[in-house]
């Protein structure tokens, strides 16, 4: 009870201040005072933090994205601060209560922007590689939008970094089909096309890109896959061909050169070789082009991540705020910003998670369920969050 109180004290300071920000620090330095030397505390903690939630979203199913959106930051401090333990134990609360949303966004008319929230979500665990975590917030956020592009591109690069090709490609084609002029969908189709060994496929695609005019790093990528596919098979005069115009389309990229220095030397042409690698041009600052196809996937949630900051916002004063009329059957159409809705968007309904767990696989046990041993009670502590 009394950590209960403490959370709801936190969350009505939040409710004055507006400052997600100095909340999320705040809880997470609390969360941390907590466990440090007791990590029997996480069963306690779980039922206090999500008990409140639960309370706080049959009331008012409007203050869960501000709620996702306060545990998603303070996963991020602990994470960036080396609190790993707390940083999995974070995460999947914030998993937890967006589940929670995905039950609640059908009666409260805001499926699109709940699926927003859990892409932004599950972009903050990607780049932290809690892919597996990451893929079924995905999944939830395509249930409740299927047109969310950034979802399903994000996804099939989770996909991807996890060796599922298949589910991958599945993604991006679905994407390419909806959106033929998305250039990163359609590099990423042919790399992986010709990863699975369609070769002919994904070099009809490349050629296909190269002839438009993508963004920089997108073209470079796609030269580069080119010539290597060309290489491959020895046709060593179209590899040099397609380089040296990728040369002078992009006359910095070093990774260009040198695969020209390569085609080069494996025809034999020992002079031009000494003349491609004296002339090298020196590596851009920044991430290049190969970087950012592993590590930074232009995902971008542009003005539907604005909306969910602006609807986060006008819903905070709903945390602690009197009941609305009607009660929580009723659907809450007063200060809510409102997106424009695709065909489809928001159709998909939340199902509810299995009842001896946390829903989404947040882990822990639900409030209330009390664990029958000290041995089962360590299974509250969740696993080290720690990268790779």
């Amino acid at each position: 009870r009394r950590l209960a109180a403490r959370y709801r004290a936190l969350l009505g300071r939040l409710t004055q201040s507006g400052d997600l920000t100095t909340a999320a620090a705040e809880l997470a330095d609390w969360e941390a005072s907590l466990v440090t030397e007791d990590y029997t505390r996480f069963r306690l903690l779980h039922e206090g933090e999500l008990g409140v939630t639960r309370l706080l979203a049959a009331r008012d199913p409007r203050c869960l994205l501000p709620l996702v959106s306060l545990h998603a930051r303070a996963y991020r401090i602990h994470h960036d601060t080396g609190r790993f333990v707390l940083a999995t134990y974070s995460r999947r609360i914030a998993a937890a209560v967006a589940e929670l949303a995905v039950e609640n966004s059908a009666a409260q008319d805001d499926g699109v922007l709940v699926a927003v929230a859990l892409t932004d979500l599950a972009l903050m665990l990607e780049k932290r590689r809690a892919s597996i975590e990451a893929q079924r917030l995905l999944e939830r956020a395509l249930s409740l939008d299927p047109g969310q592009e950034a979802a399903r591109l994000l996804l099939a690069v989770s996909y991807e970094r996890k060796g599922r090709y298949d589910d991958a490609r599945r993604q991006l084609q679905e994407l390419v089909a909806a959106n033929s002029a998305h250039h990163e969908a359609r590099v990423r189709l042919a790399i992986l096309l010709r990863r699975v060994g369609r070769l002919e496929e994904a070099e009809a695609l490349l050629r296909a890109i190269i002839a438009e005019r993508p963004r920089p790093w997108l073209l470079s990528l796609g030269y580069q896959t080119l010539a290597q596919l060309m290489i491959r098979d020895g046709r060593l005069t179209e590899a040099v061909s397609a380089l040296e115009e990728a040369g002078e389309r992009l006359p910095g990229d070093q990774a260009i050169q040198v695969l020209l220095a390569y085609a080069l030397d494996r025809s034999g042409a020992r002079l031009a070789v000494r003349e491609t690698l004296a002339g090298l041009p020196a590596a851009e600052a920044g991430a290049t082009p190969r970087y950012r196809y592993s590590y930074e996937p232009a995902v971008a949630l542009g003005l539907l991540r604005d909306t969910l900051g602006q609807s986060i916002t006008v819903r905070l004063p709903v945390l602690l705020g009197p009941r609305r009329a009607g009660g929580s059957a009723g659907r809450a159409t007063s200060g809510l910003v409102r997106v424009p809705v695709r065909p489809g968007a928001g159709a998909g309904r939340g199902r509810r998670g299995d009842r001896g767990t946390a829903p989404g696989g947040a882990g822990g046990p639900l409030p209330g369920r009390r664990p029958r041993s000290r041995q089962r009670q360590a299974t509250a502590v969740p696993h080290d969050d720690r990268p790779g």
